[in-house]
């Protein structure tokens, strides 16, 4: 488990906590996995038919990761 704080595309700030990884059988819902600036992070709750949710980040646009205590600031 990792906290990722990031820039959204509208400008806003996100932080989210989740796993880094792939989904099983993940197919054209992530348009962007392919491309080499973004990561998919797997976030710890359920969509209502038990999916695991996931969301891409902008790796160009990351403030701070934590993880394990230690957290490194990218400004």
């Amino acid at each position: 488990m990792f906290t990722v704080t990031f820039t959204k595309a509208d400008g806003t700030e996100r932080t989210l906590t989740g796993n880094y990884g792939q989904v099983k059988a993940q197919t054209g819902e992530n348009t962007t996995a392919h491309i080499d600036k973004y990561v998919t992070v797997i976030l710890p709750e359920k969509d209502a038919k038990g999916n695991p949710l996931r969301r891409n980040v902008n790796c160009e646009t990351v403030k701070s990761i934590t993880t394990n205590g230690t957290t490194v600031n990218f400004e």
